[in-house]
C-alpha cells in the first residue's frame, strides 16, 4: 500500500508542474511565443563579455584571479532575478524546418 503522504507529496510536485504548464500556454497564446532571441538575453551577453575579459586577461592586473568568477555568478544571479523567460537560439522559422 502506498504512504498517503508519498501520495500528498506526489500530488504537490505534480501541481506545480502543471502550473508551470499552464503559465508557458499562456505566454504562448499571449506573444505568439513562449522564448526571446538567444543575443537579446542579458545573461548571455554578460558571460561572454565575463569570457572575453577573461581570455583576453584585459582585468588581470586590476582585479585578483578569482574574483571575476565571483562577480560573474553575482551577477548572474541578479540578471535572473530580472529575467522574465526563456531564450532560444533558432527562429520560430528556422525551427518549424526541422
Amino acid at each position: 500500500m502506498v504512504n498517503p503522504f508519498t501520495l500528498l507529496r506526489i500530488y504537490g510536485r505534480m501541481s506545480r508542474v502543471l502550473g508551470l504548464f499552464r503559465s508557458a500556454f499562456e505566454s504562448y497564446e499571449r506573444e505568439g511565443s513562449m522564448s526571446k532571441s538567444l543575443f537579446t538575453s542579458k545573461a548571455f551577453w554578460t558571460n561572454f563579455l565575463a569570457a572575453a575579459v577573461e581570455v583576453t586577461g584585459a582585468l588581470s592586473g586590476v582585479i585578483p584571479p578569482g574574483a571575476l568568477t565571483l562577480l560573474l555568478a553575482g551577477f548572474n544571479v541578479a540578471i535572473r532575478l530580472v529575467t522574465k523567460g526563456p531564450v532560444h537560439v533558432l527562429n520560430s522559422a528556422a525551427r518549424d524546418d526541422e
